[in-house]
């Protein structure tokens, strides 16, 4: 999902590599004018020693698979009309070559990345092609060092006609959000976000581990391992984001015990979260697979945005990713929609019963 410098001709880039190359690291580049090297990224997170609360093995739904056949094909046709087509990920990725054509001459050790859903294997056709372009393999101040180059970015691409309005979103992490103009795909691109391109790469495992995880979720037995305790090594946050392989199988690692359905799994997470997840107890870790203590999770969250109303920890850099929920009515709507989605359905049994309800 990254492409890396490996020749400077722009015709002889090819779709898609198979494989990053290996990289010594590259030296630190100051864009802002600063002296001062920042120190590397931290060390890979340990497993914390937050309290593990185990989840209810009641929540396992204990149907008859015939009950839920209708449930179990709207959801696969839902997931096989809306996914992302192969073609569309091509398209994706040709975007990223235009764009490390155009910088390779200014950055030295570039390195342009598509992310999010659009690399991870959970994108729908009208997922934003986030891309992340890697400047330096040491930290940078988002604030200024990362605003500074996306305004070089949107030179160059007013320059090169090659997006319409570009507009620079100062967020934690800024992005620079445009839409291209030969493929009409909305953009969002950002500067050393080192962490995102980590998850893409986590989730991908994910993903791919298992047939039935990009159509949902949770299950017990597990669908999917929890792949950081599992390879530890292979999900070092050490390990320079130019070196993560796209050439490991995880089907060929591990293999899943738990045979429900779809339909199955699909009830069991809406249950969970509806019925058994305490809020205001619970944070959850997908890095360990397994809840944690809230109250002992944010007091370690090293962003100190005190009583969040959802904690979920950031498998990477341990923060709460969940900090933007921070008002009480989206709060409460994300709650109200588990719900009232977990009771239609399981009266209804049909997964157009929660498609055409209108959550407020």
């Amino acid at each position: 999902f990254g492409y890396k410098q490996t020749n400077r001709q722009r015709n002889n880039m090819k779709l898609p590599p198979q494989d990053f190359n290996n990289y010594d690291d590259e030296p630190y580049i100051n864009f802002s004018q600063l002296n001062k090297k920042r120190p590397r990224e931290s060390h890979s997170p340990k497993f914390n020693k937050a309290k593990k609360l185990k989840q209810d093995d009641n929540n396992t739904v204990n149907s008859n698979s015939s009950n839920f056949h209708v449930l179990e094909s709207e959801l696969l046709n839902h997931y096989s009309t809306a996914k992302q087509l192969d073609s569309t990920y091509t398209l994706k990725w040709k975007l990223c070559q235009d764009l490390f054509a155009m910088f390779i001459g200014i950055v030295p050790n570039l390195g342009v990345y598509l992310v999010g859903s659009s690399a991870n294997g959970f994108a729908t056709e009208d997922t934003d092609a986030d891309i992340c372009i890697v400047i330096s393999s040491y930290p940078i101040d988002q604030k200024r060092e990362a605003v500074k180059f996306l305004e070089i970015v949107r030179r160059a691409l007013r320059k090169k006609i090659f997006a319409g309005s570009c507009d620079l979103i100062r967020a934690r992490v800024p992005i620079l959000r445009f839409t291209d103009y030969a493929t009409r795909l909305r953009c969002d691109v950002n500067i050393n976000n080192s962490t995102g391109i980590r998850n893409t790469d986590l989730l991908r495992f994910y993903s791919e581990t298992d047939e039935r995880v990009a159509p949902l979720g949770i299950a017990k037995p597990s669908v999917v391992p929890v792949w950081q305790a599992l390879l530890p090594n292979r999900f070092d946050v050490n390990i320079p984001v130019s070196r993560l392989k796209r050439t490991d199988e995880p089907k060929l690692i591990w293999s899943s015990e738990n045979r429900q359905t779809v339909a199955e799994l699909f009830i069991g997470f809406l249950k969970f979260y509806a019925k058994d997840f305490r809020y205001d107890k619970h944070a959850i870790s997908v890095r360990m697979g397994c809840l944690m203590d809230k109250e002992e999770f944010l007091d370690n969250d090293h962003t100190h945005y005190g009583d969040a109303l959802l904690a979920i920890e950031e498998p990477f850099d341990l923060s709460n990713t969940a900090r933007s929920v921070y008002d009480d009515d989206e709060f409460e709507r994300i709650i109200r929609v588990f719900r009232r989605s977990y009771f239609t359905i399981e009266k209804t049994k049909t997964f157009s019963s929660i498609l055409t309800e209108q959550f407020t």
